[in-house]
């Protein structure tokens, strides 16, 4: 945790916070040992359900996450998302951990993520709705046309609450939203 603290107080940059996560580590760790540990996570409640009305409205639904790239596309695979941005982890030819991240999402620079897609995909800001549940969040919910700060225990990290423009302690409300304002 001294890492993610010292990167949140600008100590240091994400890569070298990535560095330091990763040499925690096993050395030599494979990529196949690493999908197999990422292989029991768990959806939230509703999530495929959600999704599936989403894409029942021709809404493109994306991915953007500073987690690992090898979780966000067993995820997206799972909710039959298309596309998705996340960090990885840099292999060496035999498949194993060279002990080095590959900067993709950087926590608190989401909105170059979500501004890249819009530019591919041919949106307007307010064209796009953003789901946040942290503080690194933040500036994806603010980039949007429509902010929407998650927690199921109804009180969303404060911060989101600066910037969204919705609350919602269930998924499928984000439907509810998307048909409420027409988008």
């Amino acid at each position: 945790m001294e890492g993610l603290r010292d990167y949140e107080l600008g100590r240091i940059d994400y890569e070298e916070f990535m560095r330091r996560d990763i040499a925690y580590w096993p050395k030599g760790l494979s990529m196949d040992a690493i999908e197999e540990i990422l292989s029991t996570f768990s959806l939230r409640p509703e999530a495929e359900d959600t999704v599936s009305q989403l894409r029942q409205r021709d809404m493109k639904v994306v991915v953007i996450t500073s987690g690992l790239a090898p979780l966000a596309r067993k995820v997206c695979k799972r909710l039959q998302i298309e596309d998705f941005a996340a960090n990885d982890l840099e292999m060496d030819t035999e498949r194993r951990l060279t002990g080095r991240g590959i900067l993709v999402v950087e926590p608190f620079k989401k909105d170059i993520v979500l501004d890249e897609f819009m530019k591919r995909l041919s949106l307007r800001p307010e064209q796009t709705l953003a789901v946040g549940d942290t503080r690194f969040d933040k500036s994806l919910l603010k980039a949007a046309g429509i902010g929407v700060a998650f927690n199921e225990d109804g009180k969303p990290d404060p911060e989101l609450l600066e910037v969204a423009t919705y609350i919602i302690t269930r998924l499928s409300d984000i439907v509810s939203i998307v048909d409420r304002v027409n988008l």
